[in-house]
């Protein structure tokens, strides 16, 4: 889902979609599927060029006492330390 003022709503597929006619600019993109947590991203930008392309990830709601990280990099991947305290 696009949002400008109104908003689009567009039908996933087998993991695929596809927008045509958004006018260019930055937009907040929301990404909402039953039994997973939304994906929000308030600085969605497209431009007048092809391939615009953005890749989601999603993951399922969790029970209580369990914790999951979800790394995602672009093309560089930067050097990552992570340190983590549980009981």
């Amino acid at each position: 889902m696009l949002i400008l003022g109104s908003h689009i709503q567009v039908n996933v597929q087998k993991g695929t979609y596809q927008l045509s006619g958004i006018a260019p600019g930055e937009y907040t993109c929301i990404a909402l599927c039953e039994g997973m947590m939304a994906f929000y991203d308030d600085d969605c930008q497209v431009t007048n060029s092809k391939g615009n392309q953005m890749n989601l990830v999603m993951a399922p709601f969790m029970v209580d006492g369990q914790v999951r990280v979800v790394l995602t990099w672009g093309p560089l991947i930067q050097d990552l330390d992570s340190f983590m305290l549980t009981p």
